[in-house]
């Protein structure tokens, strides 16, 4: 009888320890940051918890989110459509990236507008300048005079989004502003045709006419993207999302306050996959890297002797895995700047130094935004 008993109080006390360990690991997801405030503790969310609430989040990002309103629009039924406010109108949605006034949004949403209007998160309403406009990417800069300091929001880093992470979509879907939605990131470097910036987060945040311009927020408060483009026949959702990750909207602002303008570089070549090689071509056909198809005959690569068959495998030492990386990567150099490529020829490996020229853009009148020239 004694051994019955001493076993079962073994069994209870193993019990009570496992409970109290496991509470304690629930405990350790979380760490207060101020009375009435929980903030994920690094790794809690790669983990797959979700947390009970998300408003902690949005309460940190919301005050920086605005509504834009442009007079006239041109009203777009491509990439990112305007939400019609019916007085002559498009509403969307943006972003204060500083303290002083400056806001992102979609370069769309302006249209050939001849008056801007911020309004912020506190109902204050502002007229914005254009600051600088860039249809290739579809990022447009403002800047509005509060004659205050404004809430800001905090940048993250779109490179360290995985799928699975989840994520908010905040802006002013339908003229209804402030709206939040969650959901998670479904893809990344999603390509769509629009150019060589094309590296867009997948989410199926729900987001609507109207949300374009807005912020895609991590669990962290950070904001990883801006929200571009929503998929569905006559502006139904369908619960597919692309937003511009917020690394490229980095990269671009300080083009925008600085000229006004963006400056990418172009090679003057097309491109393909470099495993579609033909054997023949190379000694071992790469996985990795980009295959030259063609040449513009009086463009920067064939003046630095670039050949249909090379293999692009590198630009500046960075390694080049497919041709939409190529793309990005010669973009992301301004006009005029010399590159050092690494280019495999016939089994030999070559160092190659390219002054490139400026991409050339052309206005799509199909789509009513601009699109790069075929090419990089």
């Amino acid at each position: 009888m004694n051994t019955l008993i001493r076993a079962i109080g073994g069994a209870a006390f193993l019990v009570g320890t496992i409970y109290l360990a496991s509470i304690g690991a629930l405990t350790l997801l979380w760490e207060p940051r101020a009375p009435g405030a929980l903030v994920p503790r690094a790794g809690a969310t790669e983990a797959g918890h979700r947390p009970d609430s998300f408003a902690d989040v949005v309460d940190a990002v919301r005050p920086a989110v605005v509504s834009i309103d442009a007079v006239p629009s041109s009203r777009r039924h491509g990439r990112g459509r305007a939400h019609a406010t019916g007085r002559g109108e498009s509403a969307g949605s943006g972003l204060v990236l500083e303290a002083n006034g400056y806001v992102v949004t979609n370069d769309h949403l302006l249209g050939n507008s001849g008056r801007i209007t911020v309004r912020t998160a506190d109902r204050q309403e502002y007229d914005a300048r254009v600051v600088g406009r860039d249809p290739l990417a579809d990022l447009a800069l403002l800047k509005i005079e509060a004659g205050r300091p404004l809430p800001f929001a905090r940048l993250g880093d779109s490179d360290r989004v995985r799928v699975g992470d989840w994520v908010l979509a905040v802006g002013n879907p339908l003229g209804l502003e402030q709206s939040v939605t969650v959901g998670i990131v479904s893809g990344k470097h999603r390509v769509i045709g629009e150019g060589p910036d094309d590296d867009f987060i997948q989410t199926d945040a729900l987001t609507n006419p109207g949300s374009s311009g807005g912020p895609l927020v991590n669990v962290h408060g950070e904001v990883v993207g801006i929200h571009n483009i929503g998929f569905g026949e006559g502006g139904e959702p369908t619960g597919i999302g692309l937003a511009i990750p917020v690394n490229l909207v980095k990269a671009i602002v300080p083009q925008l306050k600085a000229t006004g303008r963006v400056s990418r570089g172009w090679l003057g070549i097309k491109s393909g996959r470099a495993t579609s090689q033909p054997r023949k071509s190379v000694a071992r056909p790469p996985t990795e890297g980009a295959v030259v198809t063609d040449v513009s005959r009086k463009g920067p690569g064939a003046q630095a002797g670039l050949q249909v068959g090379d293999v692009i495998a590198a630009v500046e030492g960075k390694v080049v895995r497919t041709e939409e990386e190529l793309a990005r990567m010669v973009a992301g150099h301004p006009a005029r700047r010399e590159v050092a490529l690494t280019v495999l020829r016939g089994g030999q490996t070559l160092a190659v130094k390219v002054k490139l020229g400026e991409l050339p853009v052309r206005q799509d009148r199909g789509h009513g935004h601009a699109r790069a020239a075929q090419g990089i």
